[in-house]
């Protein structure tokens, strides 16, 4: 079993190896990687949004114009005031004009950003990479009750701080 939604932290990658998991799916806690593809703006955007400011909605493709995906298929990204003005009845010709010039001119409010529900805990850009050791190898059968969860999480702080 693996993992996903909302892990943007060595702490949470921790509880659930802990409770059994084989390992996780992280998405979120990426995009402020240096090596992620993600603009500086859409970076900044994921850094200074707060919890539950990711929103789920089908009007993030269609203001990226993008095609192909499954009909009922979503996305979540960061609430910005053209899904509001597109879900309220907007034109939507017009919000994808006004979007395409915020875009060009680097406003924060104007980039679709995708994000997880975890994006109101990461902070700051940092590298990707973590160490290249497996956990469960270091600890191996001291994953039972006689190791605490505190240790174990402190250990994969550690490694992946944020």
């Amino acid at each position: 079993m693996l993992a996903a939604g909302g892990l943007s932290s060595g702490a949470h990658l921790a509880a659930f190896l802990t409770l059994g998991a084989a390992g996780a799916v992280v998405g979120t806690r990426f995009l402020v990687a240096e090596e992620s593809l993600y603009s500086d703006v859409q970076k900044r955007a994921v850094i200074a949004a707060k919890s539950g400011s990711a929103v789920r909605s089908y009007v993030f493709d269609e203001l990226r114009n993008t095609t192909g995906w499954p009909a009922g298929v979503d996305g979540r990204g960061l609430a910005m005031p053209a899904v509001a003005a597109v879900e309220s009845g907007a034109d939507i010709t017009q919000i994808k004009k006004e979007v395409a010039e915020g875009t060009k001119r680097g406003d924060p409010h104007s980039v679709v950003t995708w994000a997880g529900t975890g994006v109101g805990q990461l902070s700051r850009l940092q590298p990707a990479k973590v160490r290249a050791h497996h956990p469960r190898s270091l600890y191996g059968s001291e994953l039972t009750a006689r190791r605490t969860r505190i240790s174990y999480e402190s250990y994969m702080k550690s490694l992946w701080p944020i």
